[in-house]
């Protein structure tokens, strides 16, 4: 009997040091993929979360992780794969869903997609202004349906009588910043700073710009979240003036060859709470022109910068995202 006990004692034992080398392990490959994530390493972050789900496949989060940077890179059977696992389960099932209508649109299977965007909203999702925004969907635009579900979503949204389900996105993707400040001998004139989430790019979007589909339309500047301007010293960029203070920014699309790039107020914004993912909705805020450029190079990803120019009271404002570049100056009214 000792013997026996002796066995399996040491077989719990012997069982116990793989188990938690195993959740050593998970723990390490998911640093890696969330690490790759906010990255925006597509690649290394799908290597790492198919490891991940197959190691914990009750992962909704992970799921959803790997749905996404498989579309990204425009794998989109294995992305549907995941979509689809991450819309079994209550916490992404909203996303998931929509998701996997995205990919249904892409594949230009009308019906499939369409049958998706139905079950996405009984999910909860009723963002008409995201749904129009969003290039993955354009192919459903001729479709007479999308009309319908674009009416559809828009009269419930305001009408809508008891409570509105939320759909909850938890977010810890990187921001970038980008800032010139200015110091002498005694004090600070003041700096200008920029933040803003840096989303990758598709060749949709360049589809949906020449097209001319973008014109007289607000786009989210950034990913995530609002991308912002904290600006303590007054600048001007032709006649258009800014005062410090901070600001959201929201692109539109003006003109063929000419964006806006917008300065919104952020108390107002929070009084109608908008999401930047509705930046869309928008309204009103400074406007400044900017002239709109094909770049040599294509930047796989949005890139902003503040740089200093020769002169002592002016900074180059750059912008650059797929094969376009924006391009202005800041004219500071330095103390």
């Amino acid at each position: 009997m000792r013997n026996r006990c002796l066995s399996f004692v040491l077989f719990t034992a012997l069982c116990a040091a793989p188990a938690a080398a195993q959740g050593d392990d998970l723990a390490r490959i998911r640093k890696q993929a969330e690490e790759a994530f906010q990255q925006q390493d597509w690649a290394a972050a799908a290597k790492h979360f198919q490891v991940v789900v197959q190691k914990a496949p009750e992962d909704a989060k992970a799921w959803h992780q790997l749905g996404y940077a498989l579309h990204v890179q425009g794998q989109l059977d294995a992305a549907l794969a995941a979509h689809l696992k991450a819309a079994s389960f209550p916490e992404t099932q909203a996303v998931g869903t929509y998701n996997v209508a995205c990919v249904h649109a892409l594949k230009k299977d009308k019906d499939q997609a369409f049958t998706w965007l139905a079950k996405a909203v009984e999910a909860g999702f009723s963002d008409a202004d995201l749904l129009a925004s969003d290039t993955d969907l354009n192919a459903l635009h001729e479709d007479p349906r999308w009309a319908k579900l674009i009416a559809r979503m828009q009269g419930a949204g305001g009408d809508a009588k008891g409570p509105d389900p939320q759909t909850v996105y938890a977010q810890d993707t990187v921001r970038r910043a980008t800032r010139v400040a200015f110091f002498g001998r005694r004090s600070s004139a003041g700096q200008i700073a920029i933040q803003y989430g840096s989303p990758a790019w598709k060749t949709e979007h360049g589809d949906a710009v020449e097209a001319g589909k973008t014109i007289g339309k607000r786009w989210r500047f950034g990913a995530d979240f609002w991308t912002t301007l904290d600006t303590s010293i007054p600048f001007q960029v032709g006649d258009v003036k800014v005062e410090p203070g901070l600001y959201y920014l929201v692109l539109e699309h003006t003109a063929k060859d000419t964006a806006a790039l917008v300065l919104l107020d952020p108390v107002e914004v929070r009084k109608q709470r908008l999401d930047a993912y509705v930046a869309g909705r928008s309204k009103g805020g400074v406007a400044i022109p900017i002239p709109l450029q094909r770049a040599e190079e294509v930047a796989n990803e949005l890139g902003i910068s503040l740089a200093k120019t020769k002169a002592q009271d002016e900074l180059a404002l750059n912008v650059r995202f797929g094969p376009y570049r924006l391009g202005t100056t800041l004219k500071l009214q330095l103390p």
